[in-house]
């Protein structure tokens, strides 16, 4: 496996590394949405920094986005999600679920970062308003 997903203050935090492939984001993903807390969460940090997404395709992007349509109609709040990203391919398909989700679940907000801390901050942020 190679993500790492854990829950903490009402929020997901998944953190990828290596060869990624759609497989496996769509595996933690699903995690997420069977998650005990799913609902009650504000937020998720999904973290692509240590990841190389070469065999993901921005085509692939657009199922998660069709998955959290669906699963978005049981969270009591309006989530965030965050991804921390550098690499430009992989900026490239995060673009690509972002602008397929926000389509899709405009009730949720979308952003990436280039840093933990940045994403972090703005995701936790939305403890605020909830």
């Amino acid at each position: 496996m190679s993500y790492e997903l854990s829950y903490a203050e009402k929020g997901f935090l998944v953190h990828f590394a290596g060869n990624v492939s759609i497989e496996e984001l769509n595996r933690a993903n699903g995690e997420i949405q069977t998650h005990y807390y799913f609902d009650y969460h504000t937020y998720q940090v999904i973290d692509l920094l240590d990841a190389n997404l070469s065999s993901v395709t921005e085509e692939d992007a657009e199922f998660p986005a069709v998955t959290d349509s669906v699963a978005s109609k049981t969270t009591l709040h309006s989530v965030r999600v965050v991804f921390v990203v550098k690499e430009s391919y992989a900026f490239s398909v995060v673009n690509s679920y972002v602008t397929y989700a926000r389509q899709l679940v405009p009730k949720w907000e979308f952003a990436v970062f280039p840093t933990r801390d940045e994403a972090l901050k703005w995701a936790r942020s939305a403890r605020l308003s909830a």
